[in-house]
């Protein structure tokens, strides 16, 4: 993305860019911008449980390299609690994008019905490909 927020040819220009203030106000118009454009959710509390990271591994193939009997947990929401099921190794879904959940990184999953999921993305049990 390139942004053009004023041009230095006047002084009232030039003054507007030496403010802390007025530069806030265009990062924060940005970052509006985006998540609109992106239909993220929007948070306010840097603290928030659930925060989007982003990555460049959308669209790709996220699946469990984990061999545990019991499988690998997977959730219906961000969380890290009460699990909606499992999968087994080798099963895996498309990446849709990367959020940080209570401290740790989640992969928001689509399946091949388009139904989105939520999964660790820790590479000791799951791996892109």
């Amino acid at each position: 993305m390139l942004s053009e927020n004023l041009f230095i040819d006047t002084k009232a220009d030039a003054d507007k860019l030496k403010s802390n203030a007025f530069l806030n106000k265009v990062a924060q118009g940005h970052a509006n911008g985006i998540i609109k454009a992106f239909g993220l959710s929007k948070t306010t509390d840097p603290d928030s449980d659930f925060i989007w990271v982003g990555t460049d591994k959308k669209g790709r193939r996220v699946e469990s390299i984990y061999r545990g009997s019991e499988g690998l947990n997977y959730y219906d929401g961000p969380r890290w609690t009460n699990p909606s099921g499992t999968f087994g190794y080798g099963q895996g879904w498309k990446v849709d994008n990367l959020y940080r959940v209570d401290g740790s990184l989640m992969y928001r999953v689509q399946n091949s019905k388009g139904k989105l999921y939520w999964i660790t993305a820790s590479s000791k049990y799951v791996k892109v490909i």
